[in-house]
């Protein structure tokens, strides 16, 4: 029994039939790509880079309108206190295993927030993704 739905298929890399997607796709790797050459990070970062393209997609107004994205679906402009530029310097406390005389915060390159209060950065000698 039908209710009025079809099951369509889609043929894999025919591009007229998910031409929105693949433009999408390949928007999103124009960002990712401008992120990692203008900070000059490792290319395992890529990931985080093209995770950090749709945000900064969706903040900012179109071609079409003069509100972004989400403001359009919202109706109020959207909070972007806690979003970084891609690749900048953090310093994050290193507290729990450190002596009096030891530093207390340790630097690190932002590479993505998880929350407004969680943080995703790149450790500077080991290249290691740590949250904080």
């Amino acid at each position: 029994m039908s209710l009025g739905m079809s099951n369509g298929y889609l043929v894999a890399y025919f591009h007229t039939q998910n031409s929105f997607t693949e433009s999408f796709i390949k928007h999103l790797q124009l960002i990712a790509r401008s992120l990692l050459m203008r900070i000059k990070l490792i290319v395992s970062v890529w990931g985080h880079a093209i995770l950090h393209a749709p945000t900064l997609i969706y903040i900012k107004p179109t071609s079409y309108h003069k509100f972004s994205p989400l403001q359009l679906v919202f109706d109020h402009e959207p909070n972007i206190f806690h979003i970084r530029i891609f690749g900048c310097a953090v310093y994050v406390s290193i507290y729990p295993q450190r002596i009096n005389i030891d530093p207390q915060r340790k630097l690190g390159k932002y590479i993505r927030f998880e929350s407004p209060s969680i943080i995703k950065y790149l450790e500077l000698l080991t290249n290691d993704s740590f949250m904080t």
